[in-house]
């Protein structure tokens, strides 16, 4: 189950952001993408070509706890910016899989994240 978020336009580029739980599908342009979440709730990004109302990419952004993504900003050169929550005690965030440090482990409260995907759906950086 999925729900969004936030909603980034421009020009023929949609950017869309939320939260998420279990798996998701989405047909994007080269095959089926499924996406899970890393436990807990996650945070999603898709980045969507308005033209053909193509999924170009769909990304998962999370660890262990709740995470959630609040909102996003698109990027003149086809990336997006995703801000969100990521919850208590996690130090990592991981996107699709790809685990990164963010914080100090352990810690009780939950923080902001803001993270930059470019236009081929990876991670340039991810901070808390």
């Amino acid at each position: 189950k999925s729900w969004a978020s936030g909603v980034g336009v421009m020009g023929s580029t949609i950017g869309v952001v939320g939260t998420m739980e279990g798996e998701c599908s989405f047909d994007t342009r080269s095959d089926r993408s499924t996406i899970a979440s890393h436990g807990g709730t996650d945070a999603f990004a898709l980045f969507v070509d308005n033209h053909l109302g193509d999924v170009v990419w769909a990304v998962a952004i999370g660890g262990a706890s709740q995470d959630t993504a609040t909102d996003v900003a698109m990027c003149p050169n086809g990336g997006v910016y995703v801000l969100g929550e990521m919850g208590p005690g996690e130090g990592m965030l991981a996107v699709n899989g790809k685990s990164v440090p963010v914080r100090e482990a352990g810690r009780t409260d939950p923080d902001v994240f803001v993270a930059h995907i470019n236009s081929e759906g990876k991670p340039n950086w991810i901070q808390a």
